[in-house]
């Protein structure tokens, strides 16, 4: 496929009864992507993952994987990916690698494998243990090391972080990051843990109501909804007389709305009338804050 597109999804919908629960979705990943995959409750996410995969039937649109159609030729398009809906299904009486090791006889693959993965996902001391004595995070290592233990295309994990602990969410990062980066992969992550989803993924693509509201990379999406609030430190907030539109937050700082180049004749207004300004703060929107805006401008319409 060109310019390195692994996955492709073209207007797929899915429909219930006289209820359309997946709205025409497409999307794109390329490899080496990391895309967050965000929507409220009910939005249709986990079922676009099941569409995507051929665990679902879907009514129109086509899916390609690695350049395969998922209808016309499953099989080959389904051994480009990888994928983790809900929880990882692990022996817990077994062994990590004894968990591995029925992984390469269904894919035909060396023994050897097992080691390679099990070191990429941070399991390499760990791996003779039996499952049982994995802590979450543990166990969701070992699951993803068996979705790509047959080196796929494309890896997609539905809500991976539910449960796990700041550290594991942390390892669970820097883990997709470096198969991102060092294998290349493109990697699908539905969650509602917003604030995690920034710190790593490169895009952002924002489901409601079955519909693909928003689908831009992540400095991209802050920026186009972002309001250009700055909060400055200044020796005053008396500034009635000299500034008409402002927002005094505590008695050092105040909040002005307006634009970049607006804010340097301010800056030289409040200067010329004995204002002293000690520290200048642009106030940029996180992640969740985007979320919830688009989510409500939906709902209002």
């Amino acid at each position: 496929m060109s310019n390195n597109i692994v996955l492709e999804c073209n207007n797929i919908w899915k429909k219930i009864g006289h209820h359309v629960i997946v709205n025409d979705v497409s999307l794109l990943l390329r490899q080496g992507d990391i895309l967050g995959f965000i929507g409220p409750n009910g939005a249709g996410k986990t079922t676009t993952i099941k569409l995507m995969l051929g665990l679902q039937f879907f009514n129109g649109g086509s899916v390609k994987i690695g350049g395969y159609d998922l209808r016309k030729d499953f099989v080959s398009a389904i051994s480009n990916v990888g994928a983790i809906i809900e929880n990882p299904d692990l022996y817990m009486y077994m062994s990590g690698y004894e968990n591995l090791k029925i992984c390469t006889k269904l894919y035909g693959l060396s023994e050897d494998r097992i080691l390679e993965v099990a070191k990429l996902v941070g399991l390499e001391n760990r791996i003779h243990d039996k499952v049982k004595k994995y802590s979450l995070g543990m166990r969701q290592r070992l699951g993803i090391a068996q979705a790509i233990i047959h080196r796929p295309k494309v890896l997609i994990l539905d809500e991976p972080m539910n449960g796990l602990d700041p550290e594991g969410i942390k390892d669970l990062k820097v883990l997709l990051e470096k198969l991102a980066s060092e294998e290349n992969m493109a990697i699908l992550v539905s969650s509602h843990i917003l604030s995690e989803l920034e710190n790593f993924c490169n895009r952002i693509c924002i489901l409601v109501k079955g519909k693909i509201v928003q689908d831009l990379k992540i400095d991209e999406i802050k920026e186009k909804l972002a309001n250009l609030n700055y909060i400055l430190e200044v020796n005053r907030i008396d500034l009635h007389e000299i500034l008409y539109h402002f927002e005094v937050i505590d008695e050092n700082h105040i909040k002005i709305n307006t634009t970049k180049d607006k804010l340097a004749n301010i800056l030289k207004t409040l200067l010329l009338n004995d204002v002293d300004i000690y520290e200048i703060k642009k106030e940029v929107n996180s992640l969740e804050d985007v979320f919830l805006k688009v989510t409500k401008d939906i709902s209002n319409d």
